[in-house]
């Protein structure tokens, strides 16, 4: 929904995506994608590994490096932010969850995904009272999507 979502937006978008890799034909991780460019740090690294069918261990240098930068960068913009996603991974990335926080204070723009997960930084996130939560495995992604959807036009037609 997420990448639907950027599709409609006719704006300036910066952030990242999470993707996953494979090495003859299985999927051994994810890495992290940086929306823009970035001076000095290269793009597309892995923030997990993944061993066996559900065990992976988390890469935290990736997030403290590349992700801070592609959060700080978007900062420096008036554009809107993506992060997709946000989980347990990065429970050991201190600053680059102090950075997802600095984005959710920001006045931009964000679309961000966050896994149903038992953590510390994702119930943080879950708990602040001035962001919009949407349950995608409660509610109708159709209306979830226009929902959206009428709040990006509104910033959109705000300037």
């Amino acid at each position: 929904m997420i990448r639907q979502l950027m599709e409609k937006w006719d704006g300036g978008i910066q952030g990242f995506l999470t993707l996953p890799y494979t090495i003859c034909e299985k999927r051994k991780g994810f890495y992290l994608h940086s929306l823009q460019e970035l001076e000095e740090i290269e793009n597309d690294l892995p923030i997990s590994v993944q061993y066996g069918e559900n065990v992976c261990f988390s890469v935290p240098e990736t997030f403290e490096r590349l992700g801070c930068a592609a959060l700080k960068q978007a900062l420096e913009s008036e554009d809107m932010v993506v992060m997709d996603e946000l989980g347990k991974l990065e429970h050991q990335a201190f600053g680059f969850q102090q950075a997802v926080e600095k984005v959710l204070d920001s006045e931009n723009l964000t679309l961000c995904a966050i896994k149903k997960a038992d953590a510390p930084f994702l119930h943080r996130l879950c708990s602040r009272t001035d962001i919009v939560l949407f349950d995608l495995d409660a509610e109708s992604t159709d209306k979830i999507y226009a929902e959206i959807g009428k709040e990006m036009d509104r910033v959109r037609k705000r300037g």
